[in-house]
Formats: structure tokens, sequence, C-alpha cells
């Protein structure tokens, strides 16, 4: 085979050959230390709400003031709004108080309470027009969505069982814990939300859905709500689920990660996780996994066709079943990508995606 040049995603060097996915992923770090003071001209409370996952907890932000705001809402679960009436009225507000509810996607986890917020004050809901279905669409919609999704994995060479054991979960929690959206209001890039005494910009950072966005202050001091665009003790998967959109998946993700580091924050509060503190720090990281990962993926990929499931167990051998599924998405995304260069061809046959090198 002749030896290709390295495709880098980044500029950022990328670290030594030889190390482990599974080992590059942040360890957890909870809980949260609740409510955490921003380095704000207002207070912004940290609500850390349970999950019914392993993805524990999710963070809702509360900025009181002249407007008083919440960024994502959590899980439709009894526990989770106790939770939140609890912290908020610990703070001398209450749930009626509410005047906006901002939505940096449209995933169960962070929308899953306005429903149940609605039913007590009448609210505006924000939220990208890209992921707008996401919180309006029927569920049984949403389920066909899924199921539709679940057979795109099944194609990259997973086998049903565990495909079926990702997306059982989700469909469960789908059908219980969501309630779809009368209607909701859109923002886009550039934005700007008035809070009253405090701005706050829209930047779309479309990969982990395609209407996924980030917030940053107007004020200056560099402090970023990423959402689920950019975590701390769990990797983001930049996966396509739902949809085929071209905003969803690994290469808009890059570019995303990309554009927050031109932000220059220099504080990012997540979705999940604990306050980033070396934002650079911690995006030019994730960037060089992914310069490492594609390198791997293109240096293993030579003429002979190949599904991304077995791509992934030539690179990864010690990843089997379920854990490797997570790592088979984004290298069919690596892959997809050496496409679009003119770098790797594809083709669809006997119900599998096939890759090789050109």
């Amino acid at each position: 085979m002749t030896r290709r040049t390295r495709t880098r995603i980044s500029d950022r060097p990328s670290p030594e050959s030889g190390c482990r996915v599974i080992d590059i992923r942040y360890p957890l770090k909870y809980p949260l230390k609740n409510p955490l003071k921003y380095p704000l001209k207002k207070d912004v409370h940290t609500f850390t709400l349970p999950l019914l996952f392993p993805l524990n907890p999710v963070n809702v932000y509360f900025i009181p003031g002249e407007v008083p705001t919440l960024i994502d809402t959590g899980l439709d679960t009894e526990l989770a709004w106790e939770k939140l009436v609890s912290g908020i009225e610990g703070i001398g507000y209450s749930i009626v108080d509410i005047e906006r509810i901002i939505l940096t996607h449209g995933h169960i986890d962070h929308v899953g309470l306005c429903g149940k917020i609605l039913e007590s004050v009448n609210t505006e809901v924000l939220i990208h027009p890209a992921d707008e279905f996401r919180v309006t669409a029927g569920v049984e919609e949403l389920v066909g969505m899924m199921e539709r999704n679940a057979r795109r994995f099944v194609a990259m060479g997973l086998s049903e069982r565990d495909v079926n054991r990702i997306f059982r979960n989700y469909i469960k929690l789908m059908r219980r814990f969501y309630t779809p959206l009368s209607g909701c209001s859109f923002i886009e890039e550039g934005d700007e939300i008035d809070l009253g005494g405090l701005m706050l910009k829209v930047v779309d950072t479309p990969g982990h859905t395609g209407g996924s966005i980030s917030l940053i202050d107007g004020e200056g001091e560099g402090v970023l709500f990423s959402g689920d665009h950019v975590m701390n003790g769990v990797a983001t998967n930049p996966l396509p689920e739902m949809t085929a959109d071209t905003g969803i998946g690994l290469m808009p993700y890059i570019d995303s990660l990309k554009k927050v580091l031109g932000l220059n924050p220099k504080l990012i509060y997540p979705g999940h996780g604990e306050a980033i503190t070396d934002p650079r720090g911690h995006v030019e990281m994730t960037l060089a996994f992914h310069d490492d990962l594609f390198a791997r993926v293109e240096g293993s990929l030579d003429r002979d066709w190949i599904t991304p499931a077995d791509l992934t167990s030539r690179i990864f051998p010690e990843l089997i079943g379920i854990y490797a599924s997570h790592v088979v998405f984004e290298v069919n995304g690596y892959l997809e990508a050496l496409c679009l260069r003119g770098e790797a061809e594809s083709k669809f046959e006997g119900g599998l995606v096939r890759f090789r090198a050109v």
C-alpha cells in the first residue's frame, strides 16, 4: 500500500501514538458544588438535576434579575422537578418567576421539564430552529426516527443486539418522559438575548445535534455556556442521530470546537460536569484526541473493503460489544471525512456500508 500523508483535523500536534481511546475519556468528577458563582455582573446559579442513565447529572443554570432566565431544564422526573423547585426557592425565587427558558439543544435530558414549567407560568422558550422538531414532534414520530437511525448503525457493522441495547433505553425514556411543546421561539448565530443588564450572545455550535448552540456573555468576561458541545467529566459524542441533517456529526463538531477556540472563553459552564477553568487547554486536548484517532483510521485503511465496525476492531481489538459502539460511530465519521477529501470511497451492499482507501 502506498503511504499517504497524515491528515490533520486541527493544527495542534496529536498525543503520542499508542494511547487507547478508552483512556482519553475524561474521568467523572461529580457531584458539583451548588450553587456556583460566575464572574459575571449577575449571579448565575447551577442546579445539578438527576438523570436515569449513566450520564448523571445534568446542569441547568438559573440567572435571576430583571428577566429571570433558565438555561436548559433537566429530565421530567419528580426528583429532578423537586430539586429544581427547591433550588430556585432557596435563592428567593419561584418557578413562576421564570420569564425565559433557553435550550442549548433538544435532547430530552435538557428539555424534559419545559412542559411542567409551562404548566405553572407562560414563559418564553427559545431554541435553534434546527432542533425545533426535537421538542414539538409527536413521541411516536421521534421514536420512528430513532428506529430508522438504529438501522443506520447496524449498517456500520454493529450487531443488532448491541444497537438494540443502545436504542431500547432511549426509546423507553422518550415514551416515558417526553411531552411535546405546542411551540417555541427561535434563536440563531449572532442573536443577542437581553436579560436586563446582562447580554448573552448566541453561537451556533452544531455537531452534537444540528441545532446545538452555546451562549457567550456580551460583557467581555469570556464566560461560555456550552450545553453538550463541550463537557467536563465525559466526552461528547458527536454522532449522527435522529436525522441526516448536515449539522450533525463529526466534522461539524470539529469545526464547532475550533469556533469555540476562536471565541477564547475564560470559563466554560457545560451541560454535564464541573466548570472548565482552562477552556483552551481542554478544547485543544479534545482536538488532539481527534487528530490521533483520525490518523489511526487513515493509517489502518487499505484497498480492501471494510465496515466501520471491523476497522474499529482492527485499531482497538480490546474494545468489544457495546463498549466499542461509540468508537465505531466516530470511526465512521472519519471514514466519511476521508471520502469527502477524495482519499477513500464507500459502497452500500448487502445491508452494510464499507469503505476502502483510494
